[in-house]
């Protein structure tokens, strides 16, 4: 299985492809898929499901796109859900892009089974929006943790819906994780878990 990202969405967010074969699932769609490097990673690529981490506009701003496109279907956390409509919730407004998705989205449950991909599995972690997850391959070892974990730190808890609170109790979940793990975070580079529980501050709260 491999991991393409393309870090060029609105804000820097990463987008990424997973792939097996000829299949592929997207995780949060900020990148049209009418971007060039996509087109050409991607070319005769089966797009399998999309799957958001959270609803913020920065990690979902093309998801009707790639809905109307591939005809995938599109997993949220219902918690999320009316975001996705709202341009104040989605941040969408504040940062002067007032957006509003209307692609149906089903709920992440607590995993995905999709033909020729490991169990994915869904790790709940509220704290930078309600329905902020983690997408866990536990069979190659790979977290796709959206803006809850970074390469030595974590998503802000001050914008709609955030709980600071709620987000440090969230963070507990990776403490006791293996340590090889590889996070691949909604911003920024790739680490592993080992390095975070390490060096990232916010672990030891």
């Amino acid at each position: 299985m491999d991991v393409i990202v393309f870090p060029y969405g609105p804000l820097g967010s990463n987008m990424y492809a997973v792939k097996s074969g000829d299949h592929a699932i997207i995780i949060d769609p900020s990148v049209s898929p009418d971007f060039p490097l996509v087109r050409s990673k991607l070319m005769n690529i089966s797009i399998d499901a999309i799957i958001l981490t959270h609803a913020h506009y920065d990690h979902g701003a093309f998801l009707d796109e790639w809905v109307k496109l591939t005809g995938a279907k599109a997993y949220l956390s219902d918690d999320d859900k009316v975001y996705l409509s709202d341009a104040g919730l989605n941040c969408s407004q504040g940062f002067g892009e007032p957006m509003k998705l209307s692609s149906e989205t089903f709920d992440l449950g607590e995993s995905i089974e999709l033909d020729g991909f490991s169990k994915i599995t869904i790790i709940r972690t509220p704290g930078h929006t309600p329905g902020s997850v983690c997408i866990f391959f536990e069979d190659e070892k790979i977290m796709f943790t959206g803006d809850t974990l970074f390469e030595g730190s974590v998503g802000r808890s001050d914008l709609p819906g955030g709980d600071t609170r709620t987000l440090l109790a969230s963070l507990k979940i990776f403490k006791d994780m293996d340590d090889d793990i590889t996070v691949y975070p909604g911003h920024g580079g790739s680490s592993k878990i080992g390095i975070e529980k390490r060096y990232n501050p916010y672990l030891s709260l």
